[in-house]
């Protein structure tokens, strides 16, 4: 994965993200992108979405981005430019829902 920048952690960020990542992880020194990615694969491996859910907020991989964005405190936009496979997932995602997210193999989803 290139890293084009390197985004700083404050300490509100560090406890949200280590409730999902454990310390081990930050303490390993991953840096903020990887933590970032690590929660956007958490989050769109678990999003357990109905029908009717899925009706009413289609755009899942621009809500799952815009939550991580707040998050991060860096804007949308910038996450997507700083990593190109954050792009191509949520285009992955885009295509999912509409769809239906679960005909889409885990593979595409999660890139090895």
């Amino acid at each position: 994965m290139a890293i084009v920048k390197k985004l700083k952690f404050t300490k509100p960020q560090l406890k949200k993200f280590a409730r999902l990542f454990r310390n081990a992880r930050i303490r390993a020194r991953v840096t903020q992108l990887q933590v970032a990615q690590a929660a956007f694969d958490y989050k769109i491996s678990h999003c357990k979405i109905s029908r009717v859910e899925r009706a009413a907020m289609p755009n899942v991989d621009a809500h799952c981005l815009e939550r991580m964005a707040n998050v991060l405190s860096v804007p949308r936009a910038e996450l997507i430019a700083i990593d190109p496979q954050f792009r191509k997932r949520a285009n992955v995602v885009r295509a999912a829902t509409r769809q239906g997210f679960w005909d889409v193999p885990a593979k595409l989803l999660h890139p090895v």
